[in-house]
């Protein structure tokens, strides 16, 4: 089950959230396809991938497919993922979507093993102080957890106060 806040001033307003669906749309096809971005090719594969170009669900599908596809652009460390870009907090535009796009992310070949390298990493390399400004994405970890989504992800140190 997806949870979403319940107040809609929580989201971006249709526009903005078209625009960065183009951007990430952008970013993902130069980058995993190499190929030339033609603009007129973009409603057309969100469409096709995700629905009726009028409906808003449509447009935020695509936003949080989207960003996590965009997540893998240029990851060279699993733990950036923790500081960048599962840090969700209130004030980021896309904190009202995290569980989907951390839901996208999880559906990914790759995506389970990241996270837990990553958390590895963090446990590992990072003091508790440190790890506080990781503190959005822990949190968002704690909750997809007791969902019972993250099982065998080893972060039973989360919350334990332990430091290097």
């Amino acid at each position: 089950m997806v949870r979403e806040p319940p107040h809609s001033r929580d989201f971006m307003k249709l526009k903005e959230l078209k625009a960065q669906v183009y951007d990430l749309w952008q970013s993902y096809i130069n980058y995993h396809h190499r190929a030339v971005v033609q603009s007129n090719q973009f409603k057309a594969d969100i469409r096709r991938e995700f629905g009726d170009l009028r409906c808003r669900n449509t447009w935020e599908k695509a936003f949080c497919r989207y960003s996590a596809l965009h997540s893998r652009i240029g990851l060279l460390d699993a733990d950036r993922l923790i500081w960048n870009d599962f840090n969700f907090t209130p004030d980021r535009d896309d904190y009202p979507y995290r569980y989907r796009i951390f839901e996208e992310w999880l559906s990914l070949p790759e995506g389970l093993d990241r996270i837990k390298t990553g958390l590895e990493i963090l446990f590992r390399d990072y003091t508790r102080e440190e790890r506080e400004d990781a503190n959005g994405f822990l949190e968002l970890v704690q909750e997809q957890r007791a969902a019972g989504k993250l099982a065998g992800v080893p972060i039973g140190l989360i919350g334990s106060g332990t430091t290097r």
